[in-house]
């Protein structure tokens, strides 16, 4: 990176808290003029890091490289989170960042651990996809945020009703019922603070519906409901029962065209976009044993964006070391891909995963997965499915 020699006494340069980032920038090939001229969330999309640490970082390049010109108040990025308050640029430089201030309020999941892993929760004005298998808690989850939108906002919440889109199976209401009943027991909350009633709930019967309610229905009732958060769950049933692989390109285009009105609406309301996706299974290249296929192949690059890994290489059976055990792979989790392919993974903001394994005892081991966010890296965070809702473990 140019960053040695055109600041060579800017002590990022010397700041150990920065050096996988300035690695990334290394091999991402991003310039001091990347740094000025780009918005960083472009920038942390390209190099894979976090907004949140590469705000921090350009907090201290503006101070020192670019005559004290202020990119943001670095209290507001105590603890990983934003403040709720507009953050942007101070100064006389005429930089495009000036032009579009970052402003971004978080809503809690209602559970510290994943609010601290997201740098403070699930983001307003962007969209979030939640996939993973039947089974693995992802209603549940959507359910929760339905509750804790209508926190007040000292509690993280957004003081606002939800509104839930079902296109698959019906809304669970006694779910809805049991994890309201615990947070106002846990926060001591009254009646007139969380409720049901501030729950609003749509079916979908296909696909037509769909694209209907979210065109003319969603804009009204956003302004009239005071609407939070909007949950889909989930995107994939009707695409997938109704467009087949001779129409993917139409499919496609239909995801592009609702992605772009869902963030519009997003952005212009402060309005929280979660939506549930289904799983598929991946069936992978049989490759020689110890090889990896192409870098340009999707692929290679799948693992990056779908939450899950390659699985172990099989040892085959020709091999002169086979044995009985070696034939076996190292872990049992089948490879799986979150549905509607690429496209669909261009048109997201962030991307949770949720993973549900059966251990041997049979009992299930489940992992709320970051796969990929603007705001945070990837990580893996145990949870476990209460009564109450949806709670990471104490490890």
């Amino acid at each position: 990176m140019d960053l040695y020699e055109s600041y060579p006494s800017c002590s990022l340069l010397k700041n150990t808290n920065f050096d996988s980032l300035l690695s990334a920038f290394e091999e991402f090939e991003i310039t001091t003029a990347d740094l000025v001229v780009n918005d960083p969330k472009v920038i942390a999309q390209r190099c894979g890091r976090s907004q949140v640490e590469l705000l921090r970082f350009l907090n201290i390049f503006y101070k020192e490289a670019l005559n004290g010109l202020e990119f943001i108040n670095i209290g507001e990025l105590q603890d990983g989170k934003l403040d709720k308050n507009t953050a942007c640029l101070s100064g006389t430089s005429s930089s495009p960042l000036q032009e579009s201030c970052i402003s971004t309020r978080m809503l809690t999941t209602g559970d510290s651990k994943f609010d601290s892993e997201l740098r403070g929760g699930i983001p307003a004005g962007y969209i979030t996809e939640v996939s993973g298998e039947s089974g693995s808690g992802k209603s549940n989850f959507l359910t929760q945020l339905c509750v804790t939108v209508q926190l007040p906002k000292a509690l993280g919440g957004l003081e606002k009703s939800a509104l839930y889109i079902c296109t698959e199976s019906g809304f669970e209401t006694r779910r809805l019922i049991d994890m309201i009943e615990y947070i106002k027991q846990t926060h001591s909350l009254n009646e007139s603070q969380i409720s049901s009633d501030n729950v609003h709930c749509i079916n979908c019967r296909d696909q037509e519906h769909l694209e209907q309610v979210l065109k003319y229905q969603l804009p009204v009732a956003i302004e009239r409901f005071n609407v939070g958060i909007l949950l889909i769950d989930s995107i994939a049933a009707h695409l997938r029962a109704e467009f087949d692989l001779q129409h993917v390109q139409q499919r496609n285009n239909k995801l592009i065209l609702l992605s772009r009105h869902l963030r519009k609406l997003a952005s212009l309301n402060e309005l929280a976009v979660v939506i549930a996706n289904q799983v598929s299974d991946r069936f992978i290249r049989n490759l020689p044993a110890h090889s990896e296929p192409d870098a340009l192949f999707l692929d290679h690059q799948i693992r990056w964006f779908s939450g899950w890994e390659e699985p172990n290489i099989v040892v085959p059976p020709s091999s002169s070391f086979h044995s009985s055990q070696q034939s076996t792979p190292a872990t049992t989790e089948r490879p799986r891909t979150p549905s509607l392919g690429l496209a669909w993974s261009n048109c997201i903001d962030q991307r949770i995963v949720l993973k549900r394994a059966l251990l041997p005892d049979g009992s299930s081991h489940r992992t709320f997965n970051i796969v990929f966010s603007p705001f945070s890296p990837q990580s893996c965070t145990p949870f476990k499915i209460m009564k109450g809702g949806v709670y990471s473990i104490d490890t």
